[in-house]
This record gives structure tokens, C-alpha cells and sequence, in this order.
């Protein structure tokens, strides 16, 4: 057998058992994101796995010296838009000063990801692929039905691939200006110590302001990506869950070894009972082979005497599953929580920039003695929160969410 046999064989967990599959494939799910993240040096490249281990020296130097060109080329963007921005702070430029501010905080903002992905929480990141990949449930419980963690996956990987190509093309497109220009302008305005535009010279800071903003692009990216699919992941083990409890006494039945004409029996009451739209989030329901079905039973599980005893059998892993699914959240909450938080503040002088460049390129000061009435009206209807309401009977907020009794009918 081929290495490359060897491989396609070991991307399966499926077991046969007179000819049903009893699992189905466990894929790498973020094998695109981790390379777009090595690309950004927000998480380790994998040299150790290529290099023999008495070069794993020169790959952790390898790995440090491509993290540490990234950072000097992004720092050194940001202190020239600082340094710019100095020189023209007393000027009447305001389209540059608030480029350069605007700038200065997307480097800035940039840079804090990339530490933060690499070298603050990089075994949550680790973990939380990991976590995923390895001890996620692929298929639901047996039963009539069933769904696979397929169509999550797919839509995880698409979504993210999507976002990841509109953020890297909405770069290359500000690459391409001096091109069409050609004027030997730069992609970034900003203050050079030397003449930029002279031969060579011109073609290494094209270049690096290039790495820069690529950079800027992915570290945007891959933290919202990463977090978008890690999302629809969980998403797809809600799924998961909400057949398995669906079927839930299917599965005690086959773990009692009922016979067929009761399984059939529950069968057909199941389908009136069970019918609703929009039940899962992503995963298509598959009908299961009937003669497939009790081979998807351990069948080394002893026999309970009582149903009790076989329904919790059943029931134990839906439970254990949903423990999973909570702790993988909590997970994705330790380490996003401070990073959104530090997003929130980073956004908001982002608004502010550009509200200040609007007001100030408009002399409405000139008649504000005229406009004064218009302008505190809008000023208190402003200070007005939106509200969503049922019906304009309740408000609906997180309070009201809080206050309802989920295991009584509204």
C-alpha cells in the first residue's frame, strides 16, 4: 500500500460490521484555517514535522525569525504613520491626519492579534482545533434517522474561505492603484526618512508596505474566521445532539433487543410526532437502513432487564455530548471575550475617526444659531434606545428572555 493510501485510510474512524458502516469520516476541518494562520505567524509553522529531530532547533529559529520579519515590517509601517501624523498635526490637512490616525490604529490593532493569537493563548487555539477534531461526535446516536457532522464542516470551511478572500481581495485591490497610477506612488501615504521613489528603492518599500498589508488583512481575517468557524462547528453538534435525543427511544429499543415488528411499530409513530420544519441548523436527516440498524449497537453491551436501564444507557451519552458542547463554548469565550473586548474599543475609534473627518469637512458651525433647535432634537432622539417589541405588547430584550420559564408553554 501507497503512503498516500495510508493516508486516505487513516482519514476514516469507519468500522464495518456485515456490510453497514458504523461511523463516518473524521477529517482535519481546519486544515485551511491553520495554514492561513501559519501565514499570518499567528500560530507555529509546522517545520518539526518535516525537519529530523536533531535540526528541531533550526525549525523553532525558523519559525521565530518569519514572526519577527512580520513584526518589524508592520511596526515599522505603524511608527511612520505616527511619526506622519506628528509632523502634521499643526497643518490643515485633515484627510491625512485622519488616514494616518485611522492607520496607526489598524496596525496597532493588527499587531495585538498577532501577539495575542501566538504567544498569549496559543494552546487555547491548539486546543479548541484539537477539541474538535478529535472528540466531536461525527454521527448522531443510532436510530431511525440519523445526521453527520458533514454538512457543518463544509459550511464552516466555506464561510471562512469566503471571508478570507474578500479580506485578502479588498487589499490587493489598494495594491493595484499605483500600478494602474503609474506614478510610483505607494499603496500607504505616509512620511519615508529617504526618497522612496528612486530605483530599487521604490520596488523593496512597495514591497514591504505589500507584506504589510497582507498581513493587516489576514490577522483581520483569521481571528473573525477562526471564530466564525469554531461557531458553526458547535452549531453542527447542536445538531448532532437534537437527533440523537430525537431518537432517543429508538436507541433504547435497540439497546433492549426489541424485536423488528415493535421498531417498526415506534418507527411509523415517530414520523407523525417528529415533524418539523427547520429543525437543525445546517444537517440534512438521513433515513437509516432498517436492516443496518441493530448493528449500530455495541453489541458487547449487555442486555438491561428494564427499560429505565436502557434508557439511560441511551441517554447517557446525549447528556456527556451536550457537556461537551458547553465546555467547548466556554472555551471559545475565554478566548475571544478580552480579544472582543479590545475589538469594541478599536471599532469605536475607528467611528469616531471618521464621524470627526465628516462634521469637520462641514461648516455647519457658520449658521449653528439657526439650526440650534434641529440640532438638539436630533441630539435627544439620538440618546433614544431602539426597542424590539412582541406584538407592542412586551419588549423583547435579554431581560425578558431571562424572566421566561422555558419549561412552561408561553
Amino acid at each position: 500500500m501507497s503512503s498516500n493510501e495510508e493516508k486516505k485510510k487513516s482519514d476514516y474512524l469507519t468500522t464495518v460490521q456485515q456490510g453497514c458502516p458504523l461511523y463516518g469520516q473524521r477529517p482535519d476541518m481546519f486544515r485551511l484555517m491553520r495554514w492561513n494562520l501559519c501565514f499570518a505567524a499567528m500560530y507555529r509553522l509546522p517545520l518539526e514535522r518535516y525537519f529530523p529531530a536533531c535540526l528541531r532547533l533550526l525549525a523553532i529559529t525558523l519559525d521565530w525569525t518569519y514572526e519577527l520579519c512580520l513584526y518589524s515590517t508592520m511596526l515599522h509601517i505603524d511608527i511612520l504613520f505616527m511619526y506622519t501624523l506628528y509632523l502634521n498635526k499643526d497643518k490643515d490637512d485633515l484627510e491625512l491626519i485622519v488616514s494616518c490616525m485611522i492607520q496607526t490604529v489598524i496596525y496597532t490593532w493588527a499587531i495585538v492579534i498577532k501577539v495575542f493569537f501566538k504567544r498569549v493563548k496559543p494552546k487555547r487555539v491548539e486546543e479548541l482545533m484539537r477539541y474538535l477534531n478529535e472528540e466531536c461526535q461525527t454521527r448522531s446516536a443510532p436510530g431511525f434517522t440519523y445526521v453527520t457532522m458533514k454538512e457543518s464542516a463544509d459550511l464552516a470551511n466555506k464561510c471562512s474561505a469566503v471571508f478570507l478572500i474578500w479580506c485578502y481581495a479588498g487589499v490587493i485591490c489598494w495594491l493595484f492603484v499605483p500600478i494602474f497610477n503609474q506614478d510610483r506612488s505607494l499603496p500607504l501615504a505616509c512620511w519615508y526618512p529617504i526618497d522612496y521613489k528612486v530605483p530599487v528603492v521604490y520596488e523593496i518599500v512597495y514591497f514591504l508596505q505589500t507584506v504589510g498589508q497582507l498581513q493587516v488583512a489576514s490577522a483581520f481575517g483569521c481571528s473573525s474566521a477562526f471564530y466564525l468557524q469554531v461557531s458553526v462547528l458547535f452549531s453542527g453538534q447542536f445538531d448532532v445532539l437534537n437527533c440523537s435525543l430525537k431518537n432517543i427511544l429508538a436507541t433504547t429499543y435497540l439497546i433492549l433487543r426489541k424485536p423488528e415488528s415493535e421498531l417498526i411499530l415506534l418507527r411509523e409513530k415517530q414520523n407523525i410526532a417528529n415533524y418539523e420544519l427547520n429543525q437543525y441548523y445546517n444537517a440534512k436527516e438521513h433515513n437509516s437502513d432498517f436492516d443496518c440498524i441493530a448493528h449500530l449497537v455495541d453489541v458487547k453491551t449487555p442486555k438491561p432487564k428494564k427499560f429505565y436501564e436502557a434508557f439511560k444507557i441511551a441517554f447517557s451519552p446525549c447528556v456527556t455530548q451536550h457537556l461537551y458542547i458547553l465546555n467547548g463554548l466556554k472555551m471559545l469565550e475565554e478566548l475571544y471575550s478580552f480579544l472582543w473586548f479590545l475589538k469594541t474599543i478599536q471599532v469605536t475609534m475607528l467611528i469616531c475617526l471618521v464621524a470627526f473627518a465628516c462634521v469637520k469637512r462641514s461648516p455647519w458651525y457658520l449658521h449653528s444659531s439657526e439650526i440650534k433647535q434641529d440640532v438638539l432634537f436630533f441630539i435627544l432622539n439620538a440618546q433614544r434606545p431602539f426597542r424590539l417589541t412582541g406584538g407592542k405588547m412586551y419588549n423583547l430584550n435579554v431581560e425578558k428572555f431571562r424572566s421566561m420559564d422555558l419549561r412552561q408553554p408561553q
